[in-house]
């Protein structure tokens, strides 16, 4: 899995989603703390399509660190 500044594109059932793992214990990987923001794409567009788009929201300001 590819990603762009840490954000990756994850599929769920209602559609694509960017996420980035925002905090992690390293002695406990139980503990990781996830970003997660929906797509505005169509659910069954092919992951490179959510890539673009997460590069897009990324470079317009949409998704912060």
């Amino acid at each position: 899995m590819s990603g762009f500044f840490g954000w990756q594109a994850y599929r769920k059932q209602d559609g694509w989603y960017a996420v980035k793992c925002v905090a992690k214990d390293d002695y406990n990987t139980t503990n990781l703390v996830w970003r997660k923001h929906p797509l505005d794409i169509d659910r069954d567009a092919p992951r490179d399509a959510a890539e673009r788009e997460i590069r897009r929201l990324y470079m317009v300001g949409r998704l912060k660190d």
